[in-house]
């Protein structure tokens, strides 16, 4: 590791080439820092910027035309077909994107404020891709009643594998096929070996970075195949509802897919139980939602490779829900 010498001496020389490369003209933006700084504030050079909503974007005045045309064009039409698939509160808190070049990569800070993406793409598709993805970390489905998302899912809600899933529908609205989630029987041949509920860290140390994710994907591409493409908002709204009295409950895996078991109409632990899930219980049994007793025949999924996106409207997505 370079000591701090070393590293005062590279920021001295990144300095000065700077410097050389700019004329010794000063930053073109002014302030070199985003609107606000915190935990995620950063040093950039906003020239320009453009503003759709609660998202702001800034790049170089000589960024391509192209990706002008995506920032001008293309982001506001993403940002409304994933809420259109997604309904979601827009939070109040902007999402700052950094529109930067290069040939591929990015940052991103969803943990505090402020929200923050660095792209660095020259790519439309890249571009898109991973606003997208930043995108749905910020979006966690229908509200309860009460204006609120609750109950917090050993999925981790709106982390990697959530904000993935959005972004492959995206990719594939975009013309790409998904091919991630049928991965998953390329390291477990017959998708029952890698258990999904496994303590924290032990998929990562068994399977490498990700296998869960391409596992979950399948799963609720799977789940879409059956249910089509309301399953998804609905098995959210029905975790807000479910657990608005009780907003920080850490969900067990049980609750969770009864939770999902609830949107999807069928009870889907037979099928978590045939991919290998370690669960509390075999059958979801008698619970109560909304004031009704909830009991549904098992599901009768077989495990095999899963379709692809389905990129049509949701309508309605509390069409059919069973809760008697």
């Amino acid at each position: 590791m370079d000591s701090k010498e070393d590293i005062a001496k590279i920021q001295d020389w990144i300095a000065e080439l700077t410097a050389w490369a700019a004329g010794g003209a000063p930053p073109a933006g002014g302030a070199t820092a985003l609107p606000m700084e915190r935990g995620g504030g950063g040093p950039i050079y906003p020239e320009r910027e453009r503003r759709f909503g609660a998202i702001v974007v800034f790049f170089a005045r000589n960024q391509t035309e192209a990706l002008l045309r995506t920032v001008e064009e293309d982001l506001p039409a993403v940002k409304k077909q994933l809420f259109e698939w997604l309904p979601t509160l827009e939070s109040p808190d902007p999402l700052f994107i950094v529109l930067s070049s290069g040939a591929g990569g990015g940052w991103a800070v969803n943990a505090y404020l402020p929200k923050e993406t660095g792209v660095i793409s020259l790519s439309r598709e890249g571009v898109i891709s991973v606003f997208a993805h930043e995108l749905a970390h910020t979006m966690a489905g229908p509200a309860n009643a009460r204006g609120e998302a609750a109950g917090r899912s050993p999925l981790h809600n709106q982390g990697e594998a959530h904000a993935g899933w959005w972004q492959g529908k995206i990719n594939a609205l975009m013309g790409g096929k998904s091919k991630e989630p049928n991965r998953l029987f390329e390291f477990d041949k017959n998708g029952d070996a890698l258990d999904l509920a496994a303590p924290e860290g032990e998929n990562l140390r068994q399977w490498g970075k990700g296998k869960d994710w391409t596992k979950i994907w399948w799963v609720w591409q799977t789940l879409e195949d059956r249910y089509g493409p309301a399953w998804y908002p609905r098995w959210k709204w029905v975790q807000h509802t479910r657990w608005q009295d009780d907003p920080q409950r850490a969900l067990s895996w049980d609750e969770t897919i009864e939770d999902m078991s609830i949107a999807a109409g069928e009870d889907l632990f037979p099928f978590f139980a045939s991919i290998g899930t370690t669960l509390g219980k075999t059958r979801m049994g008698r619970i109560e939602f909304q004031g009704r007793t909830v009991e549904l025949p098992p599901a009768k999924i077989e495990i095999r490779p899963c379709g692809e996106p389905n990129l049509g409207a949701i309508g309605d997505y509390l069409a059919g829900l069973k809760t008697d």
